[in-house]
């Protein structure tokens, strides 16, 4: 899969297995619109993005690439992180009570997102041991973690709807 946004919604659609007509009806957007953002020949604007990541039931980020340069862009990424989720940042002290940058961890205390994780890490794991064919080992690997990435979000999506319905 290439980054760009047309290759993305055709990616994503196509997991869902469904064509440019139901997309087109689910999102509210004309079908010949949908063909021309798969296409590249437009880009959809930010409130189409939105129907068609609520249509895919997507998260809209899943369309945005992050263009991590250096430590700043990394250290925003994970401060958004902590304070969007429940990722706890911990580390151990020194004597003079300072962090030990070599101690430092990342630690998500929900069960779905550590389960998310350690199915990626056992997909690179698994990635990396097998260096056969690497074209069809890459692809493969690509489509189980965008399963996964929905697997994961419908998880969620479903344990809030189960909340809200007894409330």
């Amino acid at each position: 899969m290439d980054n760009s946004i047309a290759d993305k919604i055709k990616h994503y659609r196509k997991i869902r297995n469904l064509s440019q007509d139901e997309l087109a009806s689910l999102s509210g957007i004309n079908v010949s619109t949908i063909k021309k953002y798969e296409s590249g020949f437009r880009n959809p604007k930010p409130d189409q993005l939105l129907k068609i990541a609520n249509a895919l039931d997507i998260s809209i980020n899943y369309f945005v690439d992050f263009d991590i340069k250096n430590v700043g862009d990394v250290l925003a990424l994970v401060l958004k992180l902590e304070k969007q989720t429940d990722l706890k940042i911990i580390a151990d002290k020194d004597e003079n009570g300072l962090y030990i940058p070599s101690s430092i961890k990342l630690i998500f205390e929900s069960n779905d997102i550590n389960n998310a994780l350690a199915q990626y890490m056992n997909l690179q794991n698994k990635e990396v041991s097998k260096n056969n064919d690497k074209t069809v080992e890459s692809q493969s690997y690509l489509v189980q973690l965008d399963s996964l990435q929905f697997e994961v979000e419908t998880q969620k999506k479903t344990k809030y709807r189960s909340v809200n319905t007894l409330i």
